[in-house]
């Protein structure tokens, strides 16, 4: 407050001028109506109060680029698994996941690369 009221003598305004606006500011801020404006100008604060909040276009979604080194690894370890699994192992994701059964148990493994 007390920098706002420096930066108004700053620029001229006498004390009674001074509070006279930030009583002016306390009653706009309460919702009080202080003047009327033109009908022109009504129609631009109602239209920029009602701004458009939703967004304009869709969201883009990011497309991962194909890790080589880890569907090579997946493949050598489903190619390992495939001797000793029950059935054949069914990769579901083709650098990440193989399920296979082993002794009639279910498992999955999942292969990750933590950013380091």
């Amino acid at each position: 407050m007390n920098k706002q009221i420096e930066a108004m003598k700053k620029l001229g305004y006498t004390d009674a001028e001074i509070a006279e606006m930030l009583e002016a500011d306390k009653r706009i801020d309460r919702g009080e109506k202080l003047f009327e404006l033109d009908p022109e100008l009504e129609a631009g604060a109602k239209k920029a109060r009602q701004a458009d909040r939703k967004a304009n276009s869709e969201p883009v979604k990011r497309e991962r680029k194909a890790n080589d080194d880890k569907r090579t690894l997946i493949e050598v370890i489903s190619n390992a698994v495939n001797a000793v699994a029950d059935e054949a192992v069914e990769i579901t994701n083709i650098e990440r996941e193989m399920v296979f059964r082993y002794k009639g148990a279910k498992y999955k493994i999942v292969l990750s690369a933590p950013r380091s």
